[in-house]
């Protein structure tokens, strides 16, 4: 009997602290998010639009012999450099030095046939004032001798053809460059514009890129650009666009030119380079902020207006974000440029923006934190 009551006992206390501790009352849960922000302030009247594209020579040329004939000894090779007026390649010259024998051959024997007539007609002339020859007689004397002229100017003439043809047997660089491509075989019969070899100026460089029509609207010819290379990004040169296409090559773009102002040793035909464009910000102030800054659907590319943009702006008074659009017009470096939806002063969240929600309770951290 004692045991049974000493058991309902325990159990009656444990009961009631079982109680006892359910009265007491839980804090709440308060959890409000750290946020890092950036103030805006910093405004830029420029923005930067960036395109790839691979660096090509601005001066190329197809190499080809203007008159047919036998090729002769090929050694030319790919990447071979070769010096300006430098003869690349010729042709047989045997037929080519034939006719030129023969034309100054003809040409001199036409020579001494317009000296004879001439001799002849002063002979005539003197008999004519003896009253030994008619008129007629020296008529005719004269007109042998324009006919003899005649011959030797044309003959000559034939002569300084025959010459060119054979200074047209030789494949003259045009210029210091390099061999990018070229025929590797000797002794066949080539055609006249043909083409042999292919060379290029490695001193001049430039890039392709395509353009929307906004950007090649702000665009002209001179305006100053930078092209950095994709893989050493510590290679920037100074540029220019020196060409504008007025008509488009696909849908909305436009290809634009731009010339390398310098070159260096490691720039190389074929390198992926990144061509710069800056424009004036017109419309209004441009505010910078980091990409971490900015919610969009869309993605942000450096070529495009992103118009579908949010960011989180810390209210003071509520101590919350509130969302706000804003339109990006441009890319400078590793942040972009905004032009509507931020006035100088407003407090920006910077930090796990993704996971904020419009009426957030805040609090602001500290650089340190």
């Amino acid at each position: 009997m004692y045991a049974q009551l000493k058991s309902v006992v325990v159990i009656a206390s444990i009961l009631l602290v079982g109680c006892q501790e359910s009265t007491v009352p839980t804090k709440p849960n308060n959890n409000v998010r750290g946020l890092k922000t950036l103030t805006v302030s910093e405004s830029s009247s420029v923005m930067y639009r960036h395109y790839p594209s691979v660096l090509r020579a601005s001066e190329r040329s197809t190499l080809s012999f203007e008159i047919g004939g036998k090729l002769g000894k090929n050694n030319l090779s790919v990447g071979q450099r070769v010096a300006k007026g430098q003869v690349l390649l010729a042709l047989d010259k045997t037929t080519l030095q034939l006719n030129v024998d023969q034309a100054a051959a003809a040409l001199e024997q036409s020579k001494a046939s317009l000296a004879n007539t001439e001799a002849d007609l002063q002979r005539r002339m003197n008999l004519f004032e003896k009253k030994i020859v008619t008129q007629a007689v020296i008529d005719q004397v004269k007109t042998s001798v324009l006919v003899a002229k005649s011959q030797v100017k044309q003959l000559h003439k034939q002569l300084e053809n025959a010459e060119e043809q054979l200074t047209k047997s030789a494949l003259v660089a045009p210029y210091d460059g390099i061999i990018t491509s070229a025929k590797n075989n000797s002794y066949i019969t080539v055609q006249a514009g043909e083409p042999i070899a292919t060379i290029y100026n490695p001193n001049s460089f430039e890039a392709k890129i395509s353009v929307s029509y906004e950007v090649a609207q702000a665009l002209s010819v001179g305006k100053a650009v930078t092209i950095k290379s994709a893989d050493n990004p510590d290679i920037v040169i100074d540029g220019h666009v020196s060409e504008l296409a007025s008509s488009t090559e696909t849908v909305s773009t436009y290809p634009v030119i731009v010339h390398l102002t310098k070159t260096t040793p490691a720039l190389k035909v074929g390198m992926a380079v990144e061509v710069s464009l800056s424009f004036e910000v017109t419309k209004e102030d441009g505010f910078v902020l980091p990409l971490s800054a900015v919610i969009t659907d869309n993605p942000i590319v450096n070529n495009a207006t992103v118009a579908d943009a949010f960011v989180y702006v810390y209210q003071v008074e509520t101590q919350t974000v509130a969302k706000r659009a804003v339109s990006i017009v441009g890319v400078k470096e590793n942040s972009i440029i905004v032009t509507a939806g931020l006035v100088r002063g407003d407090v920006v969240a910077i930090a796990g923006v993704p996971f904020l929600t419009p009426g957030q309770k805040v609090k602001l951290l500290t650089d340190k934190q």
